[in-house]
Formats: structure tokens, sequence, C-alpha cells
């Protein structure tokens, strides 16, 4: 049932507050600063709660965005903290008359749920909650009343993220009308072959004369890191002067650096670290490799290297395969395949024309679906139907 908030001829427009218990920097966080930033720039009333100490917290606060850092959301159970944070909530949304709140992880979710799911009224706040991940929800008494009681509707930042739901919607907790996909954006003017160069990237990485393929993100076993190097081999004796570049940090860094400095990648891997400049990390790029074998909704970093026109060979996990059209600028192969990976890596090296952007409309189509601004348009259409207000 959707609610209908009224409003007052001096706030026509329904008041915002997004809350995100995660404590890290995450493609998660940077989509909901987004949609927060994209809501005060159009005079949207958006205030975002977090943790003082959380990364999303201390970004929006140096934008100058309205920021309540009073919560902990501290992780399991601790009575008195979850007490203070329900309390929080209950006092923001009463001083604020908050007519949406946007939930983002699980820890502030169970937090609204003990605010608003026990007394819900029809002149309540509309509950949003959106689920950034493929994690497979609980279908119990429990989270079936979470679900239907505390939880007025659902984003999804991918189609493929109704699969973890399965229970839950079997079980009549969910439905389709209670759901909406709102895939994650891409900043389609930072991430523009016409401004940037890769030039400075190559030189400092020695690529130049290489042919170069790139894996960007967090150096974790479920990124993909290892299947990528356990097929170069057999792309080197089709193009010897393939080099791997590594953009990012993780907990696996360490060991990988060991092991291919010992061995025979070891002239044809760079490590480039922790990058500020992906956009110029990715137009000194030929090719993105995105080998993940799971979490990734709706992942980012596909979306950035079509809006750089660089074709992309990416796992099918999560919503990759709403966002690359197999063999159209891109290739999508099943998640742990190193075979997969070798063949659709092959067939980009055999082309003659490997090292023209594609042409596949794939930038045309990140700037019409997945920019920035398309994500906050959508996110407004939602709120708007939810609530029945705004101009």
């Amino acid at each position: 049932m959707v609610k209908q908030v009224t409003h007052t001829a001096e706030s026509p427009l329904p008041k915002i507050l997004h809350v995100s218990g995660r404590s890290f920097w995450c493609g998660e966080s940077n989509r909901v600063l987004v949609v927060c930033r994209g809501l005060h720039e159009r005079g949207w009333p958006v205030l975002l709660g977090a943790p003082a100490s959380s990364a999303i917290a201390q970004r929006a606060l140096a934008e100058g965005l309205p920021v309540d850092t009073g919560f902990a959301f501290r992780r399991g159970f601790r009575p008195l903290s979850i007490l203070r944070d329900v309390l929080r909530l209950r006092r923001l949304r009463r001083e604020n008359r908050c007519d949406v709140i946007h939930l983002h992880t699980s820890v502030d979710m169970w937090v609204a749920a003990l605010a608003f799911g026990f007394s819900r009224r029809q002149n309540g706040p509309v509950v949003i909650r959106t689920r950034h991940s493929d994690h497979h929800s609980k279908s119990d008494p429990v989270h079936q009343w979470l679900y239907r009681r505390a939880v007025d509707h659902v984003v999804l930042a991918a189609g493929a993220l109704r699969k973890p739901l399965d229970g839950l919607i079997r079980r009549g907790a969910l439905n389709e009308e209670r759901m909406t996909v709102i895939h994650s954006s891409v900043n389609i003017h930072r991430f523009d072959p016409a401004r940037v160069s890769g030039d400075a990237v190559r030189r400092e990485l020695g690529l130049e004369g290489k042919c170069c393929i790139g894996l960007v993100g967090r150096i974790s076993k479920e990124k993909g890191h290892d299947l990528l190097l356990a097929a170069l081999p057999a792309l080197l004796k089709l193009e010897p002067n393939l080099v791997c570049v590594f953009a990012g940090e993780g907990d696996q860094e360490e060991r990988l650096r060991r092991e291919t400095a010992s061995g025979p990648l070891r002239d044809h891997v760079r490590f480039a670290g922790f990058r500020s400049d992906i956009p110029e990390v990715m137009a000194a790029m030929d090719l993105l490799v995105v080998p993940s074998l799971r979490v990734e909704a709706s992942p980012g970093v596909v979306k950035e290297a079509m809006a750089m026109n660089k074709p992309v060979v990416a796992a099918d996990v999560g919503g990759v395969s709403e966002i690359i059209r197999h063999g159209v600028g891109g290739w999508v192969i099943p998640p742990g395949d190193v075979p997969a990976l070798e063949a659709a890596l092959a067939e980009w090296l055999r082309r003659p024309d490997r090292r023209q952007a594609p042409d596949s409309g794939a930038r045309e189509r990140v700037m019409r679906e997945f920019s920035d601004e398309r994500l906050v348009d959508n996110n407004i259409a939602l709120y708007r139907r939810l609530t029945g207000g705004g101009r």
C-alpha cells in the first residue's frame, strides 16, 4: 500500500532522510552520496544520517551537505547502542518531519524496524531499503515481518538481486509491486575519453608499446585477480607484449606481488596501487577485465569502462549481464571459469582493430541509462510515486 503524505504549501517536496550504517567507503557509499548531492542541488530537503567516523559522513560534510552524525550503528548485539540509535532515528524523523526514510545496510534497517515497525500508521514515514549486494536474505518469520511490516519498498541495485529474496517472495513478504530496480551510476563528465588522456599513466607504468589489460578495484579474493593471472600465460603466446595492470589495494596484494615477482609473469604484471586518477588509468588500458566471483550488484567499474569506450570482459555476477550486451563492446563469461576468460581475451587479442574504441554505443548507453543524473532522476520518481508529493 502506498502511503499518502500530506505536504504544506511551504514545503511541497517530500523530506528525505538517507541513513547509512556503512563505516568504510565503497560503491554503495558513493551511490548514496550521489543521490544526496543530487537531491540537495535540485532543492529537495534531504538529510544524511551516518556515524561521525564513517567515510560517507566525512565526505558529505566536506561537500557542505546536511548530515546528522549522532548514530553509532555498531555491529553485533549491543542493546544499549541499538536503543540509542532507535531513539535518535525517531527523534530525527519527528524533528525534521521526514516523509521518506531511505535505508542502505542491514544494521540501519533493523534500527528503523525497531523505531517504526511496531507502530506503523497511515501517515507514518515511507521506509525504503536499497539492496546493494547479492547476499542471500533469510525468509524466517522474523525476516518476513521485517519486509512485510517494517519496510514499504525495496530498491534493487540490479534485477538479478531478486534471486536472493526468492524465499521472501514465495512466502508473500515481498512482491513485484513493492520492488524497483535502480542501477548504480557513473560520473560521465569525469569518465569522458574526450577529456582524459592515459599518456602519463602509460609512461609511469612503462606501458609504451605494450598491449595493456587491467583490473581496477580492491585486491581481494572475490575480485578474481588469481583467475586473470591463471589465464595470462596462454594469452602471452598470442601477444608477447601483453601487460596486466592491477589498480587498487587489498588484503591479497602482498601475496600477489610476491608470487608474480618470483615467477614467469614478473615482466607482465604491474601493481599501480591506490589511485585517485581512475579515468586516466582506464584511458591507459586497452581493455578492462572484471572477473569477480560474487558481490557485484551493479558494478561501477563496468560502466566506467563503457563510458571510456573501452571493451570489457566481465563475469556474469549480479547485474553484469543487464549492463553489458555480450559481443557488443564486451564479453560476459561464467564466474570462476578460467578457460572462458582465456577464450574471451584471446578473441579480443585476435581482432585486428583491438586498439580502436569499440563502435558499440556503450558510452551513449551509459549516458542514457547509468549516469549520475539518471540515478537521481530515478530516485526522485520513486519518492514521488510512493508519497504522492513533489513538484
